[in-house]
């Protein structure tokens, strides 16, 4: 027998089956596009992602013939909903997460809900990327898809109702759309009758990892399924990605770099209103405990912006890509801190702190500087970012991080891993398995079927393959260089800059 984890993420579907062992036996991959509209219109047209999904199930399970998938289980995008209609069909694109037309909405939540009492029920600060703005923005703009929605599905409950004819989703991906209590663990019935909503516009509510049911023929047959498979609840793909990458516990940080630097971890109780403006979100995670995240939108994507821009300056290097340019400029690197200090703040700062309004900026220079300096000076930055995040965590609740998990891409440069342990002054790991969301799914598609616990099974099939410890003596070189970068970012938290530039 094989499990199957889905991963729907932004840009792409990816799919693996596993074995009983967590070893991958298969896997496949494809990706689809945004539709960007007017007014900060971001969407996911339905049939791109529900094309790209049936043809990776279709060839993962032609690759398992021998070991026929049993069980499946999702990771999806947080935040991202359909409306449909009551033919099960949707009534328009998918409002992704980055969609900020659900802004228009805010004075008129904040009139009708104190967004102090709001964090308190949902764990999660008012953001337009949220679902609550933007039902209601499709409440107020266009009333006849309103009056004919069904449901507000996710891609979690879309494609279990799709395939099960039963509407589920899981606490985790509900704890993302503001209308969920995270403490009662269901629809919040003071928030939805505030906006009148009606509860049944919603999903039923389950745990991550529960059986809901098995797939309807039809369907099994579509995507090339040999046995009965039964659905498993999975969730928002950050806290499948931690069960993946083995966090699971208090202790241990998850750090996620992409295109952004997701941290994550774990807590028995929900950071309250009182921290509201540390920017924290929380998720219902497994065994009464929440998958608390924050981190920085200024991840990866900053190294494309020096790859295209300053890089330009010394065309020479014939760079083609961000993976070679960072393979360039890593190995020349050495651990100490160099001059620059890089302020990453291309998109707003992120927690424990978070200011839409900041923005980036690159101090001390002199003539002695160079691209490999500024390169390196970002790097840092990075580590920083990290660093005020642990020290929030553990300053707040007495919480001793012992460890940090490293996935994703960005975690891939070695040099970059031990730059962190040092500056940080902590353990950092990384997982065999580094597509965490995907191989969380698969272990929740497994869990489902199994006596032991999910805990249990992340203990036995999360395997870590390299470690990076701190050297104090360089931690020591660092300490200046990190409390001088917070004290210029006091600085640039206070000063504005109201100019326009005169060509």
């Amino acid at each position: 027998m094989s499990y199957m984890g889905v991963d729907l993420g932004t840009s792409g579907c990816r799919v693996i089956a596993i074995d009983e062992k967590g070893e991958i036996i298969a896997s496949e991959k494809m990706s689809y596009q945004l539709k960007h509209g007017k007014n900060f219109f971001i969407e996911l047209i339905p049939q791109d992602v529900l094309t790209a999904f049936e043809a990776c199930v279709y060839k993962v399970n032609a690759k398992v013939k021998k070991d026929p998938v049993c069980s499946l289980s999702f990771s999806v995008i947080g935040e991202a909903f359909t409306p449909i209609g009551e033919d099960g069909k949707p009534l328009c694109n998918t409002l992704m997460p980055m969609d900020f037309r659900g802004l228009s909405e805010f004075s008129y939540i904040e009139e009708k809900f104190n967004k102090g009492k709001l964090y308190t029920i949902t764990g999660q600060p008012l953001h337009p990327m949220q679902s609550l703005s933007k039902i209601l923005w499709l409440k107020h703009n266009q009333q006849e898809i309103y009056q004919k929605t069904w449901k507000f599905l996710c891609w979690e409950d879309y494609l279990i109702y799709l395939f099960t004819g039963k509407p589920v989703i899981d606490f985790s991906l509900a704890s993302r759309t503001m209308c969920f209590d995270i403490k009662k663990k269901q629809w919040s019935e003071e928030i939805l009758d505030t906006f009148n909503i009606n509860p049944s516009l919603f999903a039923q509510e389950e745990p991550i990892g529960t059986a809901i049911d098995y797939i309807m023929p039809k369907w099994s047959e579509k995507l090339g399924f040999k046995e009965k498979v039964i659905v498993i609840s999975g969730g928002f793909d950050q806290s499948i990605a931690a069960i993946g990458g083995g966090v699971v516990k208090p202790g241990i940080v998850s750090d996620s770099i992409g295109t952004t630097e997701c941290i994550g971890f774990i807590l028995n109780k929900p950071i309250e209103e009182n921290d509201l403006e540390a920017g924290y979100q929380n998720n219902c995670f497994i065994d009464d405990t929440y998958f608390i995240n924050g981190g920085s939108l200024n991840g990866a994507v900053i190294l494309n912006w020096l790859k295209e821009n300053i890089c330009l300056l010394k065309n020479k290097n014939g760079l083609s890509n961000t993976a070679e340019f960072f393979k360039i400029f890593e190995n020349k690197l050495e651990y100490n801190p160099t001059r620059p200090i890089f302020f990453p703040y291309f998109s707003g700062s992120g927690t424990p702190k978070p200011n839409p309004n900041l923005k980036g900026g690159l101090f001390m220079l002199d003539l002695s500087v160079d691209i490999k300096d500024i390169f390196k000076s970002f790097l840092e930055s990075s580590c920083f970012e990290v660093k005020k995040n642990i020290e929030w965590l553990e300053n707040k609740f007495d919480e001793k991080i012992n460890e940090i998990r490293a996935f994703g891409g960005g975690s891939q440069s070695n040099y970059w891993s031990q730059l962190k342990s040092h500056i940080t002054c902590k353990h950092i790991s990384k997982p065999k398995i580094q597509d965490a969301a995907v191989f969380g799914a698969a272990i929740v598609a497994m869990s489902g079927l199994k006596q032991s616990t999910l805990k249990d099974m992340v203990n036995d099939l999360v395997k870590v393959d390299k470690f990076y410890k701190p050297n104090f003596e360089i931690s020591k070189l660092y300490q200046d260089k990190y409390l001088m970068y917070k004290i210029f970012t006091q600085y640039l938290e206070n000063f504005k800059f109201e100019g326009k530039a005169q060509i």
